[in-house]
């Protein structure tokens, strides 16, 4: 992985107790640096002789001499409690609500900065993601399970994991829990933007379902999906492949081979098939594999999964070899499947993935 970003974060209030519950979530990432004002004497000097990337303070550090607008900073955010009256000048500051859960504080602050920083090189960062996509053309083959199943024993083991669902209708919501936040549709319409630096945009928009597992809100609605080009899906993967913050995307795609898919394949390192065994998924993916435009191209970074294994023998006529079968899990919900494939310890084969 790339060199973490350093941010400069400057953090005046004279509310002690509320500092350092504060510090306590944002010192934690590595992405901060943080100085303390916690008295306006030496605001006062550090006003004087000190630029900051951003500048958090309360009212009742103001007054005495001090103006914000003298602090230099590139976003400046006033915390605010609702309840004491802004009579001082606070310029150009963001305001935002004091007492709300810290996490959310950390994800504001990078999700303003990024707007404010452009191309700061100081967040860029050299690394880039492999790609595996999860790919299946007939539906029911429970392909977006396997590549949840996969994304979160990766995440186990140690990896950096951010899974993408680029399903016209997404099923993820059943094991990945949605919010209020900026999500996918969000992305999207940052991505191209120059003036805004998507590794920060993406820190303030991520959600993780298990340590080191991430993912986005899914999309708003199935159009903004349906709405999207090749030229976005590359946009896409190529954005965040190149903020250097994952090892890995997984991507669960829709079961269309049109040229969104084609895309995908191409920027993809490996290329995962999940089947299902039986006569007429059988006879599906025999028709898929014998498109020689698709298998001529992709084939020498495809394998097969077979999901909800029934022991028998394998009729689909292909030569993209096999790296294992998950066997079925029945009568429980979706989201416990994907917990009890991911902590099986048969299903392990997936964690070869990343070092193929």
């Amino acid at each position: 992985m790339g060199e973490y970003m350093i941010i400069r974060i400057a953090i005046a209030s004279e509310a002690r107790d509320y500092i350092k519950r504060l510090i306590s979530v944002i010192e934690k990432d590595r992405d901060f640096s943080i100085t303390i004002f916690s008295d306006n004497e030496s605001l006062k000097q550090a006003i004087n002789n000190k630029k900051f990337d951003v500048f958090m303070f309360t009212l009742d550090i103001l007054g005495n001499g001090i103006s914000i607008i003298n602090v230099k900073a590139d976003l400046k955010i006033l915390l605010d409690d609702g309840e004491s009256a802004i009579t001082e000048d606070i310029g150009n500051s963001i305001i935002i609500e004091k007492y709300q859960r810290i996490s959310n504080i950390k994800k504001k602050i990078f999700d303003c900065y990024a707007e404010v920083c452009g191309r700061d090189s100081r967040l860029e960062r050299g690394a880039f993601a492999t790609t595996i996509a999860f790919y299946s053309p007939i539906g029911g083959a429970g392909k977006t399970t396997v590549s949840l199943m996969s994304a979160v024993k990766l995440a186990a083991n140690g990896k950096r994991v951010f899974y993408i669902n680029l399903e016209d209708v997404s099923s993820e919501k059943f094991y990945l829990p949605q919010g209020e936040e900026k999500g996918m549709s969000d992305l999207m319409s940052f991505l191209g933007d120059d003036r805004i630096n998507i590794n920060l945009k993406l820190q303030g928009m991520l959600k993780e379902k298990r340590t080191g597992m991430f993912y986005l809100n899914a999309f708003s609605s199935p159009n903004d999906m349906l709405d999207m080009t090749s030229d976005d899906v590359r946009l896409l993967i190529n954005g965040i492949k190149k903020t250097g913050t994952f090892d890995l995307i997984v991507i669960d795609m829709a079961i269309r081979t049109d040229d969104k898919a084609k895309t995908v394949f191409e920027l993809s390192d490996k290329i995962i098939f999940v089947e299902k065994n039986d006569e007429i998924s059988a006879n599906k993916l025999t028709e898929f594999y014998g498109q020689k435009y698709i298998l001529n191209e992709y084939a020498h970074k495809a394998a097969r999964i077979i999901n909800m294994d029934n022991g028998l023998p394998i009729v689909s006529n292909t030569d993209i070899r096999i790296i294992g079968k998950i066997g079925e899990v029945k009568e429980v919900t979706s989201s416990r499947t994907v917990d009890l494939l991911s902590e099986d310890s048969r299903n392990d084969f997936v964690l070869g993935l990343f070092d193929e």
